[in-house]
């Protein structure tokens, strides 16, 4: 299902931070470690900034940013060529890991969602000081979201969720064998699951390996229409909280803060049965 959301050529709203504070924000994360060393996505970054700071949402196309970016020739076709799409994805990373680490408390958060090269701005008022509503541990860290979901759509929707509720995300993969693998380097963290996934694990399956691992809470994503047989099965994955779709951020606010609550218990094998969250 394609996404229909239409983007005006507006790329800061009301409210939301503007150009000197972006740019400084800009400014401090070119020097971390991330970014000192990396002048490719440099470019990249500070050249798709300050297109949206003007307003320039045609340049912001993959083909614009070759060519003025990279260096491609006019014949690039970006079907033969992945070059803006690596960098991408390397970029989200880079920031993502910015934001987890040096940048845990900065006021301004940018934003880019998969598969869009057109940066979002947020301000971030709770910065200083995290709460457990906002995803806070027992041990008072917080918890960053791993998003698995193959479907774009989908994935957009909960990036949008989670930028408006400022939260941090440590990674978007679509493979429940991925999502093992990087669990152990991420640390405590909310996994966000769909249910169907690329590989042999779908979304229940990983929910029911994920189950009695310790500082790791599941939300699993459940269809707005979904059989009963589908539904007992994702329940009997015993995941810490459900959520339906189309999700909200105040939906999915609170299947987090339920998920983080009953990850914090000691004894997971005597918690009550998932919880579906609501606004």
């Amino acid at each position: 299902m394609l996404d229909q959301k239409t983007y005006t050529s507006e790329p800061i709203p009301p409210q939301s931070p503007v150009p000197d504070e972006i740019r400084t924000q800009l400014r401090r994360m070119l020097q971390c470690k991330f970014f000192r060393h990396s002048p490719r996505l440099t470019r990249f970054f500070t050249f798709t900034v300050e297109q949206a700071l003007a307003g320039c949402e045609q340049r912001l196309k993959e083909y614009a940013i070759a060519l003025e970016v990279f260096g491609k020739p006019d014949t690039f076709d970006p079907r033969m060529d992945s070059a803006v799409r690596v960098a991408a994805r390397q970029l989200r990373a880079k920031i993502d890991l910015y934001y987890l680490t040096d940048g845990a408390h900065d006021p301004i958060l940018v934003r880019y969602r998969p598969g869009d090269y057109m940066p979002k701005f947020y301000y971030r008022p709770d910065a200083p000081t995290a709460t457990a509503d906002h995803g806070e541990a027992g041990d008072g860290q917080l918890r960053p979201a791993v998003l698995v979901e193959k479907d774009r759509a989908n994935i957009r929707a909960l990036t949008d969720c989670l930028d408006s509720m400022s939260y941090p995300i440590a990674a978007v993969i679509d493979c429940g064998e991925r999502c093992l693998e990087l669990l152990d380097t991420v640390g405590p963290c909310v996994v966000l699951t769909g249910l169907n996934l690329t590989g042999s694990i779908d979304g229940a399956a990983l929910a029911r390996t994920l189950r009695d691992r310790k500082n790791t809470s599941v939300v699993t994503l459940v269809p707005a229409q979904v059989e009963t047989q589908l539904l007992e099965e994702i329940v009997m994955s015993e995941p810490d909280a459900l959520v339906y779709q189309p999700v909200r951020p105040a939906d999915l606010r609170t299947a987090m803060r339920i998920a983080i609550s009953r990850g914090n218990m000691k004894d997971k094998s005597e918690r009550p049965e998932p919880e579906l969250a609501f606004a």
